[in-house]
């Protein structure tokens, strides 16, 4: 970002001046929920002040976001990085990368690029402001603005309610697309009503190829949400939920957030487990008639949601501190949000509605929980793609940076493992010919494959037996591959072309982080034949290779296995 303007400056100052002014007369604005349903809109009101500080920097949003209806997406490209491989516990992984340029990043809290879907031998990227493209990844890399926007409202909340145009508030965004088996897209995502002058979650069935000209949302939840929270800050869309799967050829499920309705400083009872409330439910749409009913309750921020072959409904969602839950997901039940977590309060403590911490015992349980949390996103069954991985739940990490494949054993998790791939995982889909592509929040395709060459395997088969055995050793304190780089092991694949010190996640000693160099063949020999010279005070000081032999051939190993 640019430095702020002056008048800016004086902007804030002025608005500053006036919070601390409301907060002094108490006038302080309470958490309205609207039903649109009704001529009178208000259904519920409370006026607990928590005493946050409100955060709102003028109504330049749209300008800084490039959204809405006057949204200019020109010049998106996508870019191929590379390709390399991870070794993981059962199969060898080919990791492409493709970046996505020039289509504007959402300046939230946290920068969720929106969400992808299978279209023919492609990809279909719904951006978070409501913009598609179409991409191709193979033979030919393409990528294709729609020139679609979805109607959110962007101006008529601004000019409404100024004070929501927040440089890092996601009041209004693309959650999710589902591509339907008639052809049709269903999107869920935020929007303004202006009718009511409040946030409103909904759920629109698009005819993308017929470029819709107008968007009617065959869902709208109730309540709709007023602009100003309890504690006198501004609505941020938080939370939303917002995942979707298909159930028949005229049902699907998605899932709807609390909106922190619950927990933090946003606490309003009857919310979650209000009956007359979509909020913190999963919910049945026939968006063939419109009708809608609740499936199941009690879930906080429903991040995940996959059928498998078997017809089992898996959801994951977010815990507070703590707890990421992964529920088999039943008709009727109740999973107990927000009375019952597996997690704590943000910054310890216990939950202030559960009856006692880290029990869940009176509602629906968990089939698997995280803690501490990872950050759960996306979840998948992994069909088609690998023998050795069929019927794994693969699921996203956002914290972690890591890919967990699951293995089952009946509803229960066998084991979990973990797979380092260095970016915040933030959708997954399975593309034609089985491979995985994810969305990450670095605005990133990441696309997975079995390596069925069995690359890695075949390069240290053909090693000479003294590199092999070298390598070994340095196998005790190093990791082969990204994916087992935990606990301070630093990976061997893709070393070369690598900086040094550069994978995320590992403690490298202070002469690493110092050296900056780019790894290659010679620099890689040099530092083996002397790693003091090279790095003082590294730890790798009493592991030189002095036989210049057995380092060329340790050295061209390495080469191999880092190569695509």
């Amino acid at each position: 970002m640019g430095q702020m303007s002056y008048s800016k400056r004086h902007w804030i100052a002025w608005f500053v001046a006036g919070f601390l002014l409301l907060v002094t007369t108490g006038l302080l604005v309470p958490l309205v929920l609207y039903d649109v349903e009704r001529p009178d809109g208000a259904i519920a009101e409370t006026s607990k002040f928590i005493g946050s500080t409100a955060r709102a920097i003028g109504n330049s949003i749209k300008v800084k976001l490039g959204v809405g209806a006057d949204a200019q997406a020109g010049g998106a490209e996508i870019s191929a990085l590379g390709t390399t491989l991870l070794s993981t516990g059962l199969i060898d992984l080919k990791v492409s990368r493709y970046a996505l340029l020039g289509i504007p990043r959402c300046p939230f809290d946290v920068n969720t690029p929106g969400a992808i879907e299978v279209d023919g031998d492609g990809l279909l990227l719904g951006h978070c402001s409501g913009r598609f493209y179409k991409l191709k990844l193979q033979p030919d890399i393409s990528i294709e603005d729609t020139g679609f926007d979805l109607p959110m409202f962007w101006t008529e909340m601004m000019s409404a309610e100024p004070s929501t145009a927040t440089q890092d508030n996601p009041s209004l965004k693309l959650l999710d697309l589902l591509r339907l088996q008639d052809g049709r897209t269903a999107v869920s995502y935020t929007r303004w009503n202006d009718a009511y002058k409040c946030f409103q979650f909904a759920v629109a069935i698009l005819d993308l190829d017929a470029k819709p000209t107008s968007v009617k949302p065959v869902f709208e939840a109730t309540p709709c949400i007023g602009p100003h929270m309890n504690d006198d800050s501004v609505f941020n869309g938080l939370q939303a939920g917002g995942r979707l799967v298909q159930t028949s050829d005229h049902t699907l499920l998605v899932t709807v957030g609390d909106f922190d309705l619950y927990g933090g400083v946003n606490q309003v009872e009857g919310s979650v487990q209000d009956p007359k409330s979509d909020i913190g439910k999963i919910v049945e749409i026939d968006f063939s008639t419109g009708a809608h009913r609740h499936f199941s309750t009690g879930h906080r921020n429903g991040q995940g949601l996959a059928i498998t072959g078997d017809g089992r409904i898996f959801e994951t969602e977010h815990g507070p501190q703590g707890g990421d839950e992964i529920n088999l997901v039943r008709d009727g039940v109740n999973y107990g949000w927000p009375y019952e977590t597996l997690g704590t309060s943000y910054g310890g403590g216990d939950w202030f509605l559960a009856k006692k911490r880290g029990d869940h015992s009176q509602y629906q349980k968990p089939v698997f929980a995280y803690v501490p949390s990872i950050g759960i996103s996306q979840l998948m069954e992994a069909r088609g793609f690998a023998e050795e991985w069929d019927g794994d739940l693969l699921v996203g990490s956002l914290k972690q940076h890591t890919l967990h494949r699951l293995r089952l054993d009946g509803d229960s998790v066998l084991y979990d493992e973990p797979i380092l791939l260095n970016q915040r995982l933030r959708d997954m889909v399975q593309m034609p010919g089985g491979r995985i592509a994810i969305l990450t929040d670095d605005y990133e395709i990441i696309v997975l494959e079995k390596d069925r060459d069995g690359r890695i395997q075949a390069i240290m088969a053909a090693a000479p037996e003294p590199a092999r055995e070298a390598l070994q050793q340095c196998l005790m304190c190093h990791a082969l591959a990204v994916s087992d780089a935990t606990g301070g092991r630093i990976p061997f694949t893709g070393i070369i072309g690598r900086t040094a010190a550069s994978v995320p996640g590992v403690d490298y000693s202070p002469s690493l982080k110092a050296m900056g160099t780019v790894w290659t063949a010679e620099t890689l020999d040099a530092f083996l034949a002397d790693p003091e010279r090279m790095a003082p005070g590294t730890p790798m000081a009493a592991k030189a290779v002095r036989d210049p032999e057995l380092r060329r051939m340790l050295v061209d190993l390495i080469g191999k296995l880092s190569a695509p």
